[in-house]
């Protein structure tokens, strides 16, 4: 699956896919992504993010 972009009202929401790097301590990858899709908000889905002990 793939991240998608879409308009909801009068904001671009990236939607990040289940699958891929996971966001732990450096997030420049997400960052840049969004601010490559010019997105207003991002979703990041729990699958994504690092679980730290």
């Amino acid at each position: 699956m793939e991240n998608i972009t879409e308009t909801i009202g009068a904001h671009r929401v990236l939607f990040f896919a289940g699958q891929g790097e996971l966001l732990g301590a450096d997030v420049n990858t997400f960052l840049g992504e969004a601010w490559g899709q010019e997105a207003d908000w991002v979703a990041i889905p729990v699958s994504r993010l690092r679980h730290q002990k």
